[in-house]
């Protein structure tokens, strides 16, 4: 959701890096994510190409993640960023193995499909809302992750949001017009979509 930094200027510029218990926490969880993914089955039983996707969604969605706490703004950079490492993947797949490129090609358009048309009905229909961002990156995680964790992740995001926006009304510390960062919600989706395979 679109929403003012709660930093000021100064503190974002001045801040140092990995001083946040926030921080910490985020790349700790995503070590620990990478080294689940790596003795995960997903490792085993999926082409390499579906898991050197994972870790780049994983890696991208972690970094976004730290940006969008301190700045509430995902970076344009850090998403061509995702989108030329996922297309460099993918490509070179394409040549080594063709059959799997063109799978994973079926997925990630479906997936790609299914979070444009969501987010971007959301994006539209709240008028802003959902930030512009927070709708690129989850079109970009739909064609990076595919079909097969994109939906998952990204509705376990929404219902974590959404618990979230419950209590903190209850506890009356927003209110309807109250805006909050949305890629921490997709990253805590993402982390539960691994853990539960």
């Amino acid at each position: 959701m679109l929403s003012k930094s709660s930093f000021s200027e100064e503190e974002n510029i001045n801040r140092k890096p990995f001083h946040s218990i926030w921080e910490i926490l985020t790349l700790t969880v995503s070590e620990l994510l990478i080294i689940k993914l790596w003795y995960s089955n997903i490792y085993k039983t999926e082409s390499k190409l579906y898991f050197a996707m994972l870790f780049i969604a994983l890696a991208l969605i972690t970094t976004i993640c730290i940006t969008d706490i301190w700045e509430h703004i995902v970076s344009n950079r850090l998403l061509l960023i995702g989108l030329c490492l996922g297309l460099l993947i993918i490509g070179i797949y394409f040549l080594a193995d063709m059959k799997t490129a063109v799978g994973f090609l079926t997925g990630a358009a479906i997936g790609f499909v299914f979070c444009l048309l969501c987010f971007g009905m959301v994006y539209l229909a709240t008028k802003g809302g959902l930030g512009a961002g927070d709708v690129k990156l989850c079109v970009l995680l739909g064609l990076i992750m595919t079909d097969k964790f994109v939906v998952k992740t990204l509705l376990y995001a929404c219902i974590v949001s959404a618990l979230y926006s419950i209590f903190m009304l209850i506890r009356k510390k927003l209110d309807r017009h109250s805006s909050f960062p949305f890629v921490p919600f997709i990253y805590i989706g993402m982390a539960i979509t691994i853990i539960l395979g």
